[in-house]
């Protein structure tokens, strides 16, 4: 069954009302709405054009982002390690620490995050290895 909404609201209240089988159901339907917000705030926008202030409200807007729309259970790095990836960790879980900060990363590298691996590994991720919907 698809059930369409266009907002948070509304597909909370659908979810209520019974119209969502299941609670993925409604957990797809706000990510995709907060996917839309964003877009229709920011588009496609080129980053190389913002003002550093515009750079960090647009950096603050992604790191809002993919934390409300949620992170995997499993850590899956799509980089090799020759980049000083992390694809050994592939599979395991992970726990979100904090966002990194620009004194830790380039502005323009973020939104990074600081995790922590079941194993005791801590390292700065990327939104393509533990955000759920760069993984839709």
């Amino acid at each position: 069954m698809v059930v369409k909404a266009n907002s948070l609201e509304e597909a909370e209240e659908k979810f209520e009302n019974g119209e969502f089988e299941i609670q993925e159901d409604l957990a797809q339907v706000q990510r995709n709405a907060l996917e839309r917000d964003f877009q229709e705030k920011w588009g496609e926008v080129d980053t190389y054009y913002l003002s550093d202030d515009e750079l960090r409200e647009f950096k603050n807007d992604c790191f809002n982002f993919y934390e409300q729309t949620g992170f995997l259970e499993l850590f899956d790095s799509p980089y090799d390690d020759i980049g000083g990836g992390l694809h050994e960790h592939n599979g395991m879980r992970f726990e979100v620490i904090r966002r990194a900060t620009e004194e830790e990363c380039d502005l323009e590298a973020m939104p990074m995050w600081f995790i922590r691996f079941e194993n005791g590994d801590e390292a700065y991720c990327y939104p393509e290895e533990i955000a759920v919907i760069e993984h839709k």
